[in-house]
């Protein structure tokens, strides 16, 4: 069977909140409920007493806080034990993988699996969006030839590069195959309470920044969504976001783009 390993640098224990632990959990069904069961977890994490949720979660202990310096990790892990990998998916420890999506991406020959149109839940609302983006997601299915391969103007493996900057320029001449829009590979969770999102200073406009709101989650995700709306309900987390008005701010800030 082909091998996937999935790179995770979980958030540093003096990070950690119990939204954040809760997440956690969820993305670990998402790995243990896949469909495909030929792969690997290296979670790469500095919290001595946590326990793997099940045999195929491998903990790394470190004391890194950067997540290029738990990637590496990672990476040094899988050459100086000699694993036999194939494909090789960075993974943050907050956001779902879609069931199918280890056996779908099989189907296909590529260099890299990937999802042109990206997929968010905010964990305030229980809205969704999906958006046409021109780069990478930080979760793709490399072929681990090209993610363990060493970059030669800046020395560092292609999977511990910058997703939206290094990627699509490193790929563009490779063979990438997409993800069909209703069933992308994973999905990123947004909160108000996440290190990005507080640093934006508004929610709102920070929403904005991730597309129109207006669709619905595939089917697969529906269980998720009710973990993830029961999160919601238990941190008193609910916002009521009119999907007109993150609209509006989408459609605003694309046309800033556009005759910047």
């Amino acid at each position: 069977m082909r091998e996937f390993i999935f790179i995770i640098p979980r958030t540093p224990k003096s990070y950690k909140t119990k939204i954040r632990e809760s997440l956690w959990k969820i993305t670990q069904q998402s790995l243990i409920k896949q469909t495909y069961s030929s792969w690997k977890a290296l979670v790469v994490c500095d919290d001595f007493d946590e326990k793997p949720a099940d045999e195929r979660f491998i903990y790394i202990r470190s004391e890194a806080l950067k997540k290029g310096e738990k990637i590496n990790d990672a990476i040094n892990y899988i050459t100086s034990n000699k694993i036999d990998v194939d494909f090789v998916i960075r993974l943050d420890d907050d956001d779902v993988m879609m069931p199918d999506s280890l056996k779908k991406s099989l189907s296909y020959d590529f260099d890299v699996y990937a999802d042109k149109h990206h997929a968010f839940y905010d964990l305030s609302s229980g809205l969704s969006s999906i958006v046409k983006r021109k780069w990478l997601a930080n979760t793709v299915i490399h072929n681990a030839s090209h993610a363990l391969k060493i970059s030669e103007d800046t020395g560092l493996h292609i999977i511990n590069h910058d997703h939206s900057l290094k990627w699509h320029r490193y790929y563009k001449d490779k063979k990438i195959v997409y993800a069909k829009m209703n069933s992308p590979i994973y999905i990123r969770i947004l909160s108000p309470v996440s290190v990005s999102a507080i640093g934006s200073n508004n929610y709102i406009n920070y929403l904005s920044f991730f597309g129109n709101w207006k669709y619905n989650a595939p089917e697969s995700f529906m269980p998720y969504s009710k973990l993830l709306l029961n999160i919601q309900k238990e941190n008193n987390l609910f916002v009521e976001h009119k999907r007109d008005s993150l609209l509006m701010n989408f459609k605003n800030k694309l046309l800033k783009t556009i005759f910047k």
